[in-house]
């Protein structure tokens, strides 16, 4: 109920377009409903902390076809890949005779001998240099009649919360697959020779 509350305040703050602000409006009036597009839609989506996060795992790319089957009078899937990453101290200064990058054995932050030794931050501690270079992903459904900047006033409405950067990589919808003259050419003499050997 708290969640769902702190949703619908995001939703109508952030300055999205009308289109957009319906369509969410839908969504979450389909969560009361129990409407089972919505759930399709919650469960094609990624998390942003994926199975194995522990181990180094930072992206979850939830399930494209699923979120692109999803269309009814009230929604259309909406493929978005989101790229995030956390604050980070400066990145530690390497000894100019050592010239070795970070390698995936860095340990860059250290908790041996403090009360975070052994915790999860320090489990995630393991692997945070790789956080330099690297981002996480997640894919999210949204709505298409949501613009990627409206995604992106969403998201940012979101990380303020939580203080991690994070950015709309691009947004697909389904499309119907066109080919080109050439490309039908091509086809049509390969299923040609097909069918006569």
């Amino acid at each position: 109920e708290n969640h769902l509350h702190r949703i619908m305040e995001i939703v109508y703050t952030s300055e999205i377009s009308p289109e957009c602000l319906i369509t969410l409006s839908s969504a979450l009036n389909a969560v009361q409903t129990g409407s089972s597009w919505f759930y399709r839609m919650l469960d094609s989506s990624g998390r942003p902390f994926p199975p194995g996060t522990t181990d180094g795992s930072i992206t979850d790319l939830g399930s494209y076809d699923q979120c692109l089957s999803i269309s009814n009078a009230a929604f259309k899937g909406q493929y978005c890949l989101i790229k995030w990453s956390p604050p980070l101290p400066p990145p530690p200064i390497q000894p100019a005779k050592s010239h070795r990058p970070l390698s995936l054995q860095s340990r860059v932050l250290n908790f041996t001998g403090t009360e975070l030794e052994g915790t999860f931050i320090d489990d995630i501690a393991g692997y945070a240099h790789a956080l330099y270079d690297r981002h996480g992903r997640f894919g999210i459904c949204t709505p298409t009649a949501c613009s990627t900047e409206d995604i992106q006033k969403l998201v940012d409405s979101i990380s303020q919360d939580t203080h991690i950067y994070a950015k709309v990589g691009y947004c697909e919808i389904a499309s119907p697959i066109e080919l080109t003259i050439t490309q039908k050419c091509l086809l049509g003499i390969i299923l040609f020779f097909v069918f006569i050997v």
